[in-house]
């Protein structure tokens, strides 16, 4: 596993995924801003990841794939590291779920929901990228999904939340692209997003774009398999139907139900099939193995990004996509990506989970 060295943790344990330090750094709300790297290695070095929470405390945290720790690099070797051109820089923020009302918990009363601070943190996050050097300026904003919470629909202010939220993000020195998540699907259905001007390639659900000649950001759609936002009579959420209600007897076709947990607790993985999450779909899927294919043949790196989680060892397990094996096959497969693919970055899960799995990938 590729180390992960930062001020605080002098080297990195084997299982990264309850780290405090990348619990931080990936938390309920958190903005990153990464610097890639040309490289002739199969993946190339991350070579920092500011972290940003709130209230704001910056974190270094440095990856390289060359398996080596800071310590254990010779000066040779650090000064080819600083030496790399740097091709672009980007940051990331998820699960932002803002909202206009008192505090809150989550729906098992465990959490508490700080919703009207998360404005104030998203401001401060964009405010962080617009201070930062023009050498290290991001290129664009990935927002991976959730920007505002559902709790907005029964308040019937989801058009004004929303409307609140890209303010902020529009203060941004540089183009924001949207993910859709659960909570975007809690107040506007299909029909209304398809139609939204917020989201990037018009009404395409899933997409790729290439910020540099070598790099290519494959967007994709966790929910186009989905008890939510479509409607009754949809092939998509027709399949979604079949597929959950068989795999979890407490989910309704309707997406209620009581406990959606009960007699799950030793369902490992399993627990995943909950109306929440979602899946791409075959049709997606197919789609992402052509992406993957010509990034490959073109010999670019790739970047995915998605609002629910692929690896179950970069979640708890119920935070995944229902059809998550399908995608991580492709992501994985050497026919399919020749080792292309160097990160998956996702949000939905609010603990920050981190893993490197063995192709090297970073989820």
């Amino acid at each position: 596993i590729p180390p992960i060295v930062s001020s605080d943790i002098p080297t990195c344990p084997p299982e990264m995924r309850h780290s405090p330090s990348l619990q931080r750094l990936i938390s309920t709300t958190t903005s990153i801003s990464l610097v890639f790297l040309q490289s002739s290695l199969p993946n190339p070095f991350i070579s920092t990841v500011n972290s940003f929470t709130y209230p704001p405390i910056p974190k270094r945290i440095s990856f390289t794939t060359r398996n080596l720790s800071a310590a254990s690099m010779t000066t040779k070797q650090q000064q080819q590291q600083q030496q790399e051109k740097e091709c672009f820089s980007f940051g990331v923020i998820a699960d932002v779920q803002w909202a206009d009302t008192d505090d809150g918990t989550n729906y098992a009363k465990t959490v508490k929901r700080c919703y009207r601070g998360a404005l104030t943190t998203l401001s401060n996050a964009v405010q962080w990228w617009n201070d930062l050097p023009s050498s290290s300026s991001p290129t664009f904003i990935a927002q991976l999904g959730d920007l505002i919470d559902g709790i907005n629909a029964k308040l019937n202010a989801s058009d004004d939340a929303l409307h609140k939220a890209l303010q902020q993000i529009q203060k941004c020195n540089c183009p924001a692209y949207h993910l859709v998540g659960n909570h975007e699907l809690y107040n506007f259905n299909r029909k209304q997003l398809s139609q939204a001007s917020w989201l990037q390639h018009g009404n395409a659900e899933y997409y790729s774009f290439s910020p540099h000649p070598n790099w290519k950001m494959i967007v994709l759609d966790p929910y186009q398999l989905s008890l939510m936002g479509l409607e009754q009579d949809d092939p998509r959420r027709i399949e979604a139907v079949n597929m959950v209600c068989t795999q979890n007897p407490n989910v309704t076709p309707d997406g209620s139900g009581g406990d959606w947990f009960k007699g799950m607790e030793d369902a490992g993985y399993q627990r995943r099939f909950v109306p929440y999450n979602g899946g791409f779909g075959s049709t997606q899927l197919s789609w992402f193995k052509k992406e993957l294919l010509d990034a490959a043949s073109s010999n670019q790196r790739v970047i995915v990004l998605s609002h629910v989680i692929i690896h179950p060892k970069a979640c708890g397990g119920g935070t995944m996509a229902w059809d998550y094996e399908d995608a991580l096959d492709l992501i994985q497969s050497r026919d399919v990506t020749n080792g292309c693919v160097v990160a998956v970055m996702c949000g939905h899960d609010h603990k920050g989970n981190y893993h490197c799995d063995e192709s090297g990938i970073h989820h």
